[in-house]
């Protein structure tokens, strides 16, 4: 089977450390906010195998050939080059903000 390489963007890294740092502190559960950190790192890593498996966004962001993958309560955002096997993550939300105006400020 094909294997794609996954590169998270500067932003993703950030965001997935925000959410650590919301629950861990915030809502004072760090066990929880490793366990969340773990899966969507896991998912994350899950796309080096048919990332097209997700379907593309359908909002109305400008931001276009953008693929969403929900992991609980979190939706992973990201790209695929077949040109180059490459998987680009461009950021990881929580799923009930306004998606469309956070994909247009990437």
């Amino acid at each position: 089977m094909k294997k794609w390489t996954v590169v998270n963007s500067t932003d993703a890294d950030e965001n997935i450390i925000n959410i650590y740092n919301y629950i861990a502190d915030v809502l004072v559960e760090p066990f929880i906010a490793l366990n969340q950190i773990n899966r969507i790192n896991d998912a994350i890593d899950s796309l080096n195998e048919m990332p097209g498996r997700y379907p593309l966004y359908q909002g109305n962001s400008c931001q276009k050939d953008l693929h969403r993958m929900n992991v609980d309560n979190y939706s992973v955002f990201y790209q695929i080059f077949p040109d180059e096997d490459l998987v680009f993550v461009n950021t990881v939300i929580y799923g009930k903000r306004d998606i469309d105006k956070v994909l247009d400020k990437l």
